[in-house]
């Protein structure tokens, strides 16, 4: 038997080997060297974020924080433009329902709001956010789409309907009437604190127009439902509404909007392969790329990359195959615009792979990223110098929030009992483990 797995296993190795060869001939063939020498005439902006969370008995305690560096690409300075770490945004996430992929939606609208002031205020041509465009577009979390499903499969048909027509309905006054309020704050951490503070009244209010449909259904206690589902539906509205603002804004004046990936568990190149899809691109190409030094390759020279619809997370009829989370209107309205990508890998001397990810409305821009980036790269880590400087700079220690959430219980009066019970140490903490 052990014979037998040896040959099974010489074989797929054999196989992997002739297509990796192949595909390693095809990747070689579209790669192109970085154009060294030149530096750009151009501000460029980087921005990161950070978040400190402490998992308490009824709440998630959560600080945010978030920072902004213009580098002239030109003279290579560098500069502040907006720093929250020495006075982070602190938040309580109640329902506890999902509160780490809810706190990193919300880490992401404060970094949205950071590029925003940067476009406004015209301080760089060329913004970089942390992460993958491509992740954005895939929004909203597949938790909160289960738990609409959840909702929807208890409800009979007719009362679907009325569901979805109220959160269309709600949404679409929400967004013309209270969202832009929000960003009329051109402080980006007053604005991260209104909206925090506004999307409690929001979600309260769409909580009520959801039960007055859902009760009496004879489908069981659901409020418990409805309160997890519409406060994340109002926060994954909002930053949608507000990726599309950043994005027109952008184009607009002018400025391209890109994210950079520091690592990414994309397969655009490998997944046409069945012996290889396994295999990360950034895997892949570390190992075709091992002898070469600044180089890219655009992902669209060498996949086809089809535009993301709307129709996943927005539905207008009970008879749409897609999950009711989007406000129709602004869903259609923002994929059709904006769910076009493209993106590059690119080594800059001899680091790691990277990706940068961005809306195809900006590709015309994507082969000059590379040489705008390559002579702010450190030589020992291959990475440009103010991604690595805005991630320390906006980083906080995991235990900031677990010292700010035990202070807060400690000075809760012990007359409000509820709220302690809800701030109490979870009990991992209370045993240690």
């Amino acid at each position: 038997m052990e014979g037998l797995y040896e040959v099974f296993g010489n074989l797929l190795m054999r196989s992997c080997e002739r297509s990796f060869m192949n595909l390693r001939e095809k990747v070689r063939r579209h790669t192109k060297d970085i154009r060294e020498g030149e530096r750009a005439d151009i501000n460029v902006g980087f921005i990161d974020g950070s978040l400190s969370f402490d998992d308490r008995r009824g709440v998630g305690v959560f600080l945010f924080s978030a920072c902004g560096l213009i580098v002239d690409g030109k003279s290579l300075r560098m500069h502040e433009f907006f720093c929250t770490s020495k006075s982070p945004v602190p938040h309580i996430l109640f329902p506890k329902f999902l509160v780490q992929t809810r706190g990193n939606n919300l880490m992401s609208i404060f970094e949205l709001m950071v590029a925003l002031s940067m476009i406004r205020t015209e301080s760089a041509h060329l913004i970089l956010m942390d992460g993958s465009y491509i992740s954005t577009l895939l929004a909203p979390a597949g938790a909160l789409r289960a738990l609409y499903r959840d909702i929807r499969n208890r409800l009979d048909r007719l009362r679907v309907q009325r569901f979805i027509d109220e959160v269309n309905s709600f949404l679409q006054e929400v967004i013309e009437k209270r969202f832009p309020g929000i960003l009329e704050m051109k402080d980006a951490k007053r604005c991260f604190i209104n909206f925090l503070m506004s999307s409690r009244n929001i979600a309260t209010d769409f909580y009520r127009r959801l039960y007055h449909i859902c009760s009496g259904a004879g489908i069981g206690e659901v409020s418990m439902d409805l309160l997890n589902y519409s406060n994340m539906c109002v926060e994954e509205n909002f930053f949608l509404f507000l990726l599309d603002f950043v994005l027109e804004e952008a184009k607009d004046k002018g400025i391209a909007v890109a994210w950079f990936a520091k690592d990414s568990d994309s397969r655009f190149i490998t997944r046409g392969d069945d012996h290889l899809k396994w295999l990360t691109d950034e895997a892949f190409l570390d190992e075709v790329w091992k002898d070469l030094s600044n180089v890219y390759i655009r992902i669209s020279d060498i996949s086809s990359l089809s535009p993301i619809s709307h129709g996943r997370a927005a539905v207008r009829s009970v008879a749409d195959k897609g999950d009711c989370i989007f406000q129709y209107d602004l869903a259609e309205r923002f994929y059709k615009e904006w769910g076009g990508y493209d993106g590059i890998y690119v080594k800059f001397l001899k680091g790691p792979v990277f990706q940068i990810t961005l809306p195809a409305h900006f590709s015309s821009v994507i082969d000059r990223i590379p040489s705008i980036l390559l002579p702010m790269c450190e030589k020992r880590t291959g990475c440009p110098r103010p991604i690595i400087y805005v991630h320390f700079k906006a980083l906080m220690k995991e235990s900031v929030a677990r010292l700010f959430a035990d202070e807060l219980w400690f000075k809760t009066p012990r007359t409000e009992w509820l709220i302690r019970v809800m701030l109490s140490r979870s009990g991992r903490r209370r045993i240690g483990v």
